[in-house]
């Protein structure tokens, strides 16, 4: 079972239709179930204003201090 979460629209985003097409695939192999147009939309510009509200790219600097053997598969700057 899904349980689908109301997002405010803040971000304005949009999805192509190419993007949309991809989101449906990719949540049909998620979930199991076929979503319409409008519903995948709607979920999909949920899915982007969420990410847009808590990604913070890491800094350089951030991970300059950090110790090299923190990350042992990370690839030297």
């Amino acid at each position: 079972m899904v349980v689908r979460i109301k997002v405010p629209l803040e971000g304005g985003f949009m999805l192509s239709k190419n993007a949309l097409q991809e989101f449906k695939i990719v949540w049909k192999e998620e979930f199991g179930e076929d979503l319409p147009d409008n519903l995948a939309l709607e979920e999909g510009v949920n899915l982007l204003t969420l990410l847009d509200q808590i990604y913070r790219p890491v800094k350089k600097e951030w991970m300059d201090e950090k110790d090299k053997s923190d990350f042992p598969d990370l690839p030297a700057p």
